[in-house]
């Protein structure tokens, strides 16, 4: 009997392990659960605020190879560092989509409503270098 004992002791500690497990893995699977849906809220909130600007057709790979890096520049002009400062200073980003050939700011709206200026003046002497006008002889 002291085996049998001992055995059946054995056993009801392995189910109560198992019924253990189960709820350890149940509650750690919930706090996942909480977790991850804290972070999609965080996430699906701060989406929600990201606005796309599309500049339009400005044959993105085209600009974006004709502003000139630092050592490029002439008189100390603006060029792609600069682009990339602001960028960085106002949080926004430009896309240069190479496939649809349009120029896109991306970032909160009244970021890019108010404080993308400089960003758009730059992209906007570039295109309009591009496009061959010369506003000067009008």
């Amino acid at each position: 009997t002291e085996f049998l004992d001992y055995s059946i002791t054995i056993q009801n500690r392995k189910r109560k392990c198992d019924e253990d497990c189960k709820a350890v893995a149940a509650v750690t699977s919930n706090e996942e659960n909480d977790e991850r849906n804290h972070w999609n809220k965080i996430f699906t909130s701060i989406l929600k605020k990201i606005t796309v600007d599309d500049l339009g057709n400005m044959d993105a790979e085209e600009l974006w190879n004709s502003i000139p890096e630092g050592e490029q520049l002439i008189h100390g002009g603006r060029g792609r560092q600069d682009l990339l400062n602001h960028e960085k200073q106002l949080h926004v980003k430009v896309v240069f989509d190479g496939r649809s050939k349009h120029v896109l700011l991306v970032g909160t709206k009244p970021k890019l409503d108010k404080k993308c200026i400089t960003i758009r003046n730059i992209l906007s002497h570039y295109h309009w270098r591009l496009s061959g006008k010369d506003v000067s002889m009008k």
